[in-house]
């Protein structure tokens, strides 16, 4: 898998946390909307996305923390 392709996924999946986050929010359910964000969106989720392997060629904005 091309980096490219591999971050369009990854973006991808970022959208459809989102969507799961506001679904879970619409059903008051916080405790699912936390787990979905820490796992898919959070500091967890970086080994998931292969944050690693696209850090090089970010922006140095990009890859400094918040």
């Amino acid at each position: 898998m091309t980096l490219k392709t591999h971050m369009l996924h990854s973006m991808r999946d970022h959208l459809l946390a989102l969507h799961e986050i506001l679904d879970a929010l619409g059903r008051d359910d916080s405790d699912e909307a936390a787990q979905i964000a820490e796992s898919r969106l959070g500091m967890s989720s970086l080994a998931l996305h292969g944050a690693n392997k696209a850090a090089p060629y970010m922006p140095p904005a990009m890859r400094r923390p918040g």
